[in-house]
């Protein structure tokens, strides 16, 4: 019996189910290790005040009035990052420690969301590409993203660093989804929604870390001078900009930022935006791991049909190069003028994260660039003889994602799923919540000086840090605090 060869169409739906599929095999790992993540440092500092609150009163709108009283005495004494200083006042943690599940819950949600919203609209609304095609990106560059990340504990795992860091990264991809979106939408009623949630993003966005606030107000100048070069009004697009800019300004003129400043040595902002450029083709060479190779690999055959079928010109792509290196680049800016440095990892995530999407939307305006250079010839027996090729090639590529994950040095730390499933599968993530279980026992006995056992495990994705053997720690102050004990210490090991 001879066998139909497949159709394009065919090939298409398969590789969809396939990226999906291969997103959901990730995600799978990585939600069954969350339910052992638990709250440490900071956690217990920025959460204080609503945690007393409602384990008082019960109440959540006074626990939510507690929050802003957080949001006031940082803003004063320490950072002026408004939004995520509230967002870190009401974390899992405040309300039980069976909650903080919902941290990774919702780390990786954002992840997926905005990376699937912001496909949709370029490749969908903008492009006027197949939601097929979208089908096939949006699951791949979410896969890339999660298993690529540069720390999966302060992506996902932490909640003190992922929502100020990795949570309003996603925030602003959502935005310029946004944004882009009401360039092309016709219904009022739609477009005043899509406003009022492009405000609500700008606002956390513009109170978040200054990297992410800072590249989210040029990523929307940006859009404003597209839309104008495209012959439009960004009337649509200036609330969202205007309550950004605000809600910045408001960030950098808090008094606290003042006093965290006597802390660090400042680098000079020429000197600064210099530093950035370099340290963005450092970490560029080092975030091109091959599993990021053979996700834009395994994405060709999609982005070159997509460009082929796009009446988008594609014009200058050497400039949307260099200004994506100043786009990747200026990630880097706010830390290296104010700490001399390039920041802590819960940074480094969200640099390679941008830096991962900027280079997949240059492989495809590359592309489309040469697709326009070449003579049009499209037939019909050419799509259909074109199809095994290309799902012998698709497989071909899903087969060196397991050749690179067997030769891989540090599997490990290269993808966070099998981290993941390594840690469920011996035992360490249950050996550490069992160990995190038995200190709360003694944290919620009526015991005042409290000894903790140092943990005998510490997972790559869920520990990030502990109280010490100096009880004027801050994180033993904090924990002391937090469970109304006089002292806590960690065991000396001598």
């Amino acid at each position: 019996m001879k066998l139909k060869k497949p159709d394009q169409k065919t090939v298409w739906r398969l590789l969809c189910a396939v990226a999906t599929v291969l997103l959901l095999a990730g995600l799978i790992p990585l939600l069954l290790i969350g339910q052992y993540a638990h709250p440490c440092a900071d956690d217990f500092t920025y959460g204080f005040y609503a945690h007393m609150s409602w384990i008082n009163f019960y109440s959540v709108p006074q626990a939510l009035q507690a929050a802003l009283m957080q949001v006031k005495s940082s803003y004063e004494t320490w950072q002026g990052t408004f939004s995520s200083i509230f967002l870190m006042a009401v974390s899992p943690a405040v309300w039980s420690e069976t909650d903080y599940f919902w941290t990774p819950l919702l780390q990786l949600g954002i992840l997926v969301f905005s990376n699937y919203y912001l496909t949709y609209v370029l490749i969908v609304r903008l492009l006027h590409g197949r939601k097929i095609y979208w089908g096939i990106v949006a699951p791949m560059l979410s896969f890339m993203l999660m298993e690529t990340v540069y720390s999966p504990v302060n992506a996902f795992f932490w909640f003190n660093g992922s929502v100020h860091y990795h949570f309003m990264h996603g925030c602003m991809l959502i935005l310029i989804g946004l944004e882009l979106h009401l360039s092309v939408c016709a219904r009022k009623g739609r477009r005043i929604f899509l406003t009022a949630a492009s405000v609500l993003c700008a606002v956390l966005c513009g109170g978040a870390n200054y990297s992410t606030a800072l590249l989210t107000l040029i990523c929307l100048v940006t859009i404003c001078g597209l839309v104008i070069i495209a012959g439009q009004k960004p009337f649509w697009q200036l609330p969202a900009l205007a309550a950004e800019a605000v809600s910045f300004v408001i960030s950098i003129i808090a008094p606290g930022n003042a006093v965290r400043q006597t802390s660090f040595v400042k680098m000079g902002a020429v000197e600064a935006i210099l530093a950035s450029f370099r340290t963005a083709y450092a970490y560029g060479k080092v975030y091109l791991t091959p599993l990021v190779l053979l996700v834009i690999l395994f994405l060709l055959p999609v982005l070159i049909r997509l460009a082929a079928e796009s009446s988008f010109r594609f014009r200058m792509p050497w400039l949307v190069t260099l200004y994506s290196v100043g786009l990747a680049s200026c990630v880097y800016t706010p830390a290296l003028y104010s700490m001399t440095y390039t920041g802590p990892d819960r940074l480094m995530n969200i640099a390679k994260m941008w830096f991962l999407f900027l280079l997949l939307v240059n492989v495809f305006y590359w592309i489309g660039f040469v697709q326009k250079k070449l003579p049009a010839k499209r037939e019909e027996n050419g799509k259909r003889t074109a199809a095994p090729i290309i799902l012998a090639y698709c497989a071909a590529v899903l087969c060196l994602f397991l050749v690179d994950l067997k030769i891989s040095d540090q599997p490990l730390k290269e993808f966070s799923s099998y981290a993941a499933w390594v840690s469920l599968r011996s035992g360490e993530a249950a050996q550490y919540d069992e160990e995190y279980q038995q200190r709360l026992e003694i944290l919620l006995s009526e015991e005042k000086n409290v000894v903790l056992q140092d943990y005998s495990v510490k997972p790559y994705l869920l520990y990030f840090d502990d109280v010490t053997e100096d009880a004027a720690n801050w994180k033993n102050t904090a924990v002391a605090n937090w469970y109304v004990k006089e002292t806590v210490v960690l065991q000396s090991a001598e």
